[in-house]
């Protein structure tokens, strides 16, 4: 057995098409590279780590439903691999054994013929960020899962993560950050950044942030500007406090009954409308006279929904219609429309006057690190909280899984699973085993 193994593997087995990437070991230590060598994940045998063989029948089924030339490529990228297995069987047999990156590098300029990047002590994070930038603007790099050009929200979004890298730098003392400084340390000095009393930054935010330097040092990593692995490893985007927040029927009563006037009003409709519809507020933002019908008076909402596309037919229960009567026109029903950012705010408003009060504890991230602390429940309120009390509420009343799941558009139960309250399904069943011993009581 040779002391130096290489091995292939695809960066996005699931894509259609994917980049092969090299992983050299030897003596526990390793080095993980981008060859930049694109292949269908079709032709890839994942049991042999190598592109399919053309000869077997199977091989040439798969090879006839690809494109002209399809073949030729094949036998380009099994030639490089082996040439590849040549270079690393002779550092193999070489007294002493070279260096993992020596091997690297004599494989990126001998068989794949680029330039060799500078090694990560001598490359800038903020370098790179302004080069993928570049690059996905102008389409020289794609999103690999599908192959496509990153959307022009993307870009922006991404153009937003380089002014926030610049100024994380000059909070740090206009300090230059390289990739081999990506560690706990510098952790620590995002997270002074993020809780600065300067920023008033949400933990959606932040959280966006660092998937977006996640992603970045993964392509920087894959086409060979740094070997730091920390982002693998510890780097972790942080998440929001209400992932597991619902309300309950009391809590929905008092937003129900609490006196609101003009715009407090009608986004608690829209809001009670979300409890029992299950829809985003993307969704409820869109429905209009073509979407929601009164057929014999029942109303009935049949749309597809914004996100997943998936279309929905959802049944007005009739104790809600006044909810849409209320917005009825000679046109139809026209449901009043704000911005997400203004709904979420007036319903913090309007919980805390509802009395929405009870404590809840509850785990956020300060910055970067995960506390567990407590706070009162109008606090918490969002817009998506409704979906949330839909699923419990739909759960309880003995509504399968499969259908919920298809009403909130999710791929998979597991994802409706998390939207179902365990907290409130434990007092439910409480209260109907309280009401099962009194009838007891009461007829003996």
């Amino acid at each position: 057995m040779y002391d130096v193994t290489v091995k292939f593997y695809l960066s996005s087995p699931k894509a259609s098409v994917s980049t092969i990437i090299c992983k050299l070991n030897h003596k526990g230590k390793r080095k993980v590279f981008s060859t930049q060598l694109r292949i269908a994940t079709e032709l890839w045998d994942k049991k042999v780590s190598q592109p399919i063989d053309t000869k077997t029948r199977e091989g040439q089924r798969l090879i006839r439903n690809h494109k002209q030339g399809a073949a030729t490529h094949l036998k380009f990228i099994s030639s490089q691999l082996k040439r590849i297995d040549g270079i690393v069987s002779e550092a193999s047999i070489t007294k002493p054994i070279p260096q993992l990156e020596d091997i690297k590098t004599r494989i990126i300029k001998e068989v794949l013929g680029r330039e060799v990047h500078l090694r990560g002590s001598d490359r800038f994070i903020l370098d790179y960020a302004k080069e993928f930038l570049e690059s996905i603007t102008s389409g020289k790099i794609l999103i690999e899962k599908t192959g496509n050009r990153y959307s022009e929200k993307s870009i922006i979004a991404y153009r937003a993560f380089v002014a926030w890298w610049k100024k994380f730098e000059a909070f740090i003392g206009d300090k230059r950050v390289r990739w081999e400084q990506m560690d706990d340390d510098l952790k620590e000095k995002i997270n002074e950044f993020a809780i600065d009393e300067n920023n008033n930054w949400s933990r959606n935010y932040l959280s966006n942030r660092i998937k977006q330097l996640k992603t970045i040092a993964r392509i920087a990593y894959d086409k060979g500007y740094h070997s730091n692995e920390y982002f693998f490893r510890r780097l972790k985007k942080t998440t929001t406090a209400t992932a597991k927040f619902t309300l309950d029927n009391t809590d929905v009563d008092k937003l129900r009954t609490v006196e609101l006037e003009n715009t407090q009003d009608r986004i608690r409709d829209l809001f009670l409308i979300a409890c029992v519809t299950a829809l985003r507020i993307s969704d409820i933002q869109k429905l209009d006279r073509d979407n929601i019908k009164n057929i014999g008076g029942v109303i009935v909402i049949q749309m597809i929904t914004t996100k997943t596309k998936a279309p929905v037919m959802i049944i007005i229960p009739e104790k809600y219609n006044h909810l849409f009567e209320k917005y009825r026109t000679t046109n139809g029903y026209e449901l009043p429309k704000y911005a997400n950012q203004f709904i979420n705010r007036e319903l913090k408003s309007i919980a805390k006057k509802a009395g929405l009060n009870d404590l809840v504890e509850i785990k956020i991230n300060e910055g970067l690190k995960e506390i567990t602390t407590k706070k009162p429940k109008h606090d918490l309120l969002t817009f998506h909280v409704a979906r949330r009390f839909a699923a419990t509420a739909m759960y309880l009343k003995g509504q399968p899984l499969l259908e919920i799941q298809e009403l909130l558009s999710h791929s998979k139960a597991s994802q409706t699973e998390q939207y179902i309250s365990r907290q409130i399904l434990a007092k439910a069943r409480l209260q109907k085993e309280l009401e099962s011993r009194q009838a007891k009581l009461r007829v003996v």
